[in-house]
């Protein structure tokens, strides 16, 4: 409980910690926006725990604070509620416990289920099932059907071939997805001006509420699916992007700027803008829409990184300005373009007016116009948008600044 000469206690919370879904309201004339259920949802569970005598559990200071730190810590900020790693243990199911966004599903199995390989295995040649347990698999379960290699050989196309489950999406990508570098790319140079129909007309990743995320950059680009990206965001300056740009640690690894290209509105589209929704945006989001700009920076691959690393060039266009005006912008109100894939992830406390996920604002935009990516790449807080189905067999990988898992969605069409 409380020390007697205290009744309040304050802390930082992380709203997107706690599923939220059920306080949306979805159809609802009346729905309220996401923040406001995910605040909702952090209370009801405040008030359960409290309820079960469990909630001082998770004001605990997280165990791997360094001793030498932790005063200090105490007297500044603090630290999140519910991060404490023990209490997430004691009082959450496995299925929803906070995990270090570092570790992949396999890494934790390793740590923890870890089994010496059977010598039959070890002995048993690729694609063969070991004539001393033929017979066995036959009289039980069988083999699982069109698993056998030559058949999946002679029947299945390339790229819808069963993958190995340690597979990486950027693997996925390149094995079947892949595309050579745009022409007009490979031409790029210092003095120029922003190519807009070429830039367009290339496969280009579209992501929203993107900020400094270089994820889609990562897995896209080494997969080799595509080497234009439109980042738009209205959190930060136009400083504030080329320090991040000219930064040794925070900017994209292995490359180096060949162009950087300042962009006016005019050059974005052949045709003025006309918005046809009413968005209704918090103070945050005016201020930080208070000055849009956009920017597009050609990146070569340094010269002591290899093929593997990713492409030897790529482009991204970052845009300050709202992710769901921007696409109607450039995609609806465009005929001649779409975006070959979407990164989907939600944000709590954005100034976000509406949801990037199913049943939100972006979905509808699309679906106005039909312009359907191929591919989503959606964060598990985030609901796929309808025709769309996860790829299966492709481990979700961590991204974004609190490390969500993202798994990799193929339009039902285009599967």
């Amino acid at each position: 409980g409380l020390p007697p000469e205290h009744s309040v206690v304050v802390a930082e919370i992380f709203p997107s910690l706690i599923p939220h879904h059920q306080y949306l309201e979805h159809g609802n004339p009346n729905e309220r926006c996401r923040d406001s259920a995910q605040m909702l949802a952090c209370c009801h569970e405040a008030r359960r725990l409290d309820q079960l005598g469990e909630l001082t559990d998770f004001f605990a200071q997280p165990e791997n604070i360094p001793t030498e730190l932790s005063l200090r810590i105490a007297h500044e900020e603090g630290w999140i509620l519910w991060s404490s790693k023990s209490a997430q243990r004691k009082h959450f199911p496995d299925d929803v416990l906070v995990r270090e966004p570092d570790m992949t599903t396999s890494e934790q199995l390793r740590q923890s289920d870890r089994e010496q390989m059977p010598q039959l295995l070890a002995n048993a040649q690729p694609g063969v099932i070991p004539e001393e347990l033929s017979l066995r698999v036959a009289n039980e379960e069988g083999g699982i059907h069109r698993s056998g290699r030559y058949a999946r050989r002679d029947y299945f196309p390339n790229d819808l071939q069963v993958r190995k489950p340690d597979m990486t999406i950027s693997e996925f990508l390149r094995q079947g997805h892949s595309e050579s570098m745009p022409q007009w790319l490979a031409n790029a140079e210092p003095g120029m001006t922003f190519p807009r129909a070429d830039f367009f007309s290339s496969r280009v990743v579209y992501y929203p509420g993107a900020r400094f995320d270089g994820q889609a950059v990562q897995i896209f680009g080494s997969g080799r699916a595509a080497h234009c990206f439109v980042y738009v965001d209205f959190d930060y300056t136009l400083p504030e992007l080329h320090a991040e740009l000219n930064s040794e640690r925070n900017g994209f690894r292995g490359y180096h700027s060949i162009a950087r290209v300042n962009v006016a509105a005019t050059e974005l589209r052949e045709t003025p803008w006309h918005p046809r929704r009413q968005l209704n945006y918090g103070n945050f989001a005016r201020r930080a829409m208070a000055n849009p700009f956009a920017l597009l920076e050609i990146l070569e691959r340094n010269s002591d990184f290899g093929d593997d690393h990713g492409p030897n060039r790529l482009a991204v266009l970052f845009i300050a300005a709202c992710g769901f005006a921007t696409f109607d912008a450039l995609f609806n109100q465009s005929p001649d373009y779409r975006p070959y894939a979407i990164l989907l992830q939600d944000h709590g406390f954005g100034g976000c007016p509406d949801e990037f996920g199913a049943g939100g604002l972006l979905e509808d935009l699309s679906a106005e116009s039909a312009k359907h990516p191929k591919f989503m790449l959606i964060g598990n807080n985030t609901a796929p948008w309808t025709g769309y189905r996860q790829i299966e067999g492709l481990p979700a990988e961590p991204g974004g600044m609190h490390a969500f898992p993202r798994r990799l969605y193929v339009q039902e069409e285009s599967a």
